[in-house]
């Protein structure tokens, strides 16, 4: 059903590499064992940097657990979840089932520790534990930035102290590459290595094997049809909803913002017909935001024509907001009781978006009722805004399902036990993710409120009602054994975390920075979707939205990163299944020189993503990441 570019070239380079790097014997189960090693983190105190010695000890068996102190007690929530999120992402790139583990991070400082301006180093240093890579390259640097659930390394704050005390200590620092954007003219005198993400530290920092691993998956017929059937309808739906609208006979204060909507559908309606037959998934995408932003004209122009009847804005949008309610949760129903077996990897990667749609719909079309409460009428496009991509969510769900319907029995199939082990493993995965980026953005609206900034606190706050929503509706429909649902809503959650986590190119405007993080994904994405493929799993779905990420990145590159994200995260989902339902524990066993030996049934096949792995100040983030989801308009470009 696929066919997969370079892929005989990267399994030749890995045959050939486990042949030198890996010993024969040692297969068996090994006994318990435990192995520490340290690293060098940057901090800041009051108003200058140190460098903090932290020791980091993996060890077999163990349950998951991880426990991050200091020598006056356990750590501040962002700096754990930071930490659990590090050591789940360091495990899963590893090709290891982070349950059968345990981890322990010291961090050898009389003060308390809080912040994840440390997690992407422990990342890297459970990542040499997992896998035998040397780990004295580790301790030439000062490593500092805040690890995202696919890998990232997001931008921190504090970096000239960091630098400083870097410099002054005679190490090296490496620092996200986000950082270029603001400069750190303090680290003149210091070894730079910028990175962004683990692939990008593997080969800069652990001097890993470089080789390229490019993937590239043909996208089923019937999925291209389907997309082109469903860009034709939002087309047709679109164009059929602006001839609705009449500016002149609107009121000047709507015709601002209604003529930004219209003419903003106009533009996309047009790009969808351009791709309409060259590449039918992006052009689905912008008729999609074309849909949206034709809703959000009429949304807008009908609420002032029911507050001019006489019926308030309130009242109007939650009518609304329970109508589309109400028709998600039905169409939630009819979906569980139609899609709850496997058919097959593309069909279950279909049906499962079409269930994170649904979330999302249900999700905004609360949001859109609640900020309805303090709106007058000159901005009522904004409630209008949100039932827009509520209502353009529920019909992107239908196509979502006509697509998996039309892959039904498609290869790679894969097993009821195989999804069922998935969504739980995932959903682990997705709750350490949502407290991480809950902890930060609670940190965040404490610093907002503290200097009266009561509008940005609540705009950051309804981030956190985002995702929480989201897990627990994840969790209501794994309770229920829906399985394909549950994956669907963890991985619309995952994303969201990802953008809270990890501050996106929104505020980049430096193409270096963003250069370097798309270059990041693309890599991940490879990787990932290599080590799937040779479990016999390819994802058509992620090559779709690559696709469209590269239609996207020469007018809008904060978009196109945004899209390459998603496949990124659809792609660690379902290798976080993988490994998940491989059989049991994989033992690592780590001589004394460093190598590695593995047990388990997926011996090869784990191992072969580490070879391929081997080859290739909070305010300020804040007040980004607010920026980030002001514009999520910008965010929602998938249908």
């Amino acid at each position: 059903m696929s066919k997969v570019l370079a892929f005989l070239l990267a399994s030749l380079i890995v045959i050939a590499s486990l042949a030198t790097t890996l010993p024969s014997t040692a297969r068996a189960q090994q006994a318990s064992w435990s192995r520490s090693t340290w690293i060098l983190l940057p901090a800041v105190e009051g108003t200058s940097g140190v460098v903090t010695n932290t020791t980091i000890t993996l060890s077999y068996p163990g349950s998951g657990q991880v426990t991050v102190s200091d020598n006056t007690g356990p750590s501040q929530p962002s700096t754990l979840y930071s930490m659990e999120t590090a050591f789940m992402v360091a495990m899963t790139y590893a090709g290891l089932n982070w349950r059968y583990y345990n981890l322990n991070v010291h961090i050898n400082v009389s003060g308390q520790i809080s912040g994840p301006s440390g997690s992407f180093g422990v990342m890297l240093a459970v990542y040499t534990l997992a896998t035998g890579l040397n780990d004295t390259y580790l301790h030439r640097f000062a490593i500092t930035g805040a690890v995202s659930p696919s890998g990232l390394s997001g931008p921190i704050g504090g970096l000239p102290y960091k630098c400083g005390a870097a410099s002054s200590d005679g190490l090296g620092i490496v620092y996200p590459v986000g950082n270029l954007e603001t400069g750190i003219t303090s680290c003149n005198d210091t070894d730079q290595v910028p990175v962004a993400g683990i692939v990008d530290a593997l080969v800069k920092v652990l001097h890993s094997y470089r080789f390229n691993v490019t993937l590239s998956v043909e996208p089923l017929p019937m999925f291209n049809e389907v997309m082109e059937n469903v860009a034709t309808g939002f087309i047709n739906e679109s164009t059929s909803l602006l001839r609705g609208v009449n500016l002149f006979d609107e009121p000047q204060p709507l015709q601002g913002e209604v003529g930004s909507y219209i003419n903003a559908s106009e533009q996309d309606i047009g790009l969808a017909e351009k791709l309409l037959k060259a590449l039918p998934y992006a052009a689905a995408s912008y008729a999609f935001t074309a849909y949206i932003n034709a809703l959000a004209a009429n949304y807008t122009v009908w609420a002032y024509r029911a507050y001019r009847s006489g019926e308030g804005l309130s009242q109007f949008f939650s009518s609304q907001s329970s109508a589309i309610t109400s028709e998600a949760e039905s169409l939630i129903a009819q979906a569980v009781a139609y899609t709850n077996s496997s058919n097959g990897l593309a069909y279950d990667e279909l049906a499962a978006t079409a269930f994170a749609r649904l979330a999302d719909s249900i999700y905004y079309a609360g949001y859109a009722s609640s900020i309805s409460q303090e709106v007058n009428v000159s901005s009522a496009y904004l409630p209008a805004y949100y039932l827009g991509v509520a209502r353009a969510r529920i019909q992107s769900a239908i196509g979502w399902l006509i697509a998996a319907n039309a892959t039904r029995g498609t290869g790679p199939l894969i097993s009821p036990q195989f999804v069922a082990s998935t969504a739980g493993s995932v959903g682990a995965f997705t709750d350490t993710a949502i407290k991480y980026a809950n902890s930060l953005i609670n940190y965040y609206v404490q610093e907002f409120e503290s200097v009266g900034d009561i509008a940005d606190a609540q705009v950051l706050q309804s981030m956190e009602n985002d995702l929480n929503f989201l897990v627990s509706e994840g969790d209501r429909m794994l309770s229920q054994g829906y399985y394909l649902a549950a994956i669907g809503v963890y991985e619309d959650a995952l994303t969201n975390a990802l953008n809270v986590i990890f501050i996106e190119t929104q505020s980049f405007s430096n193409p270096a920075v963003i250069s370097a993080y798309a270059r990041e994904l693309e890599m991940e994405y490879s990787l990932l979707g290599s080590a799937l493929s040779m479990r016999g799993l390819s994802s058509s779905l992620d090559a779709s939205y690559m696709s469209y990420a590269t239609t996207l990145m020469p007018s809008d590159p904060q978009d196109a990163i945004y899209i390459m994200e998603s496949a990124v995260v659809d792609e660690l989902v379902w290798y976080i299944g993988a490994v998940g339902y491989s059989g049991g524990p994989q033992a690592v066993s780590i001589s004394q020189s460093g190598s590695i030996s593995q047990s388990g049934p997926s011996l090869g096949v784990t191992l072969a993503l580490v070879l391929a792995a081997m080859a290739v100040g909070a305010m300020a983030v804040a007040a980004i990441s607010l920026r980030s989801y002001k514009n999520y308009i910008r965010s929602v470009s998938r249908p």
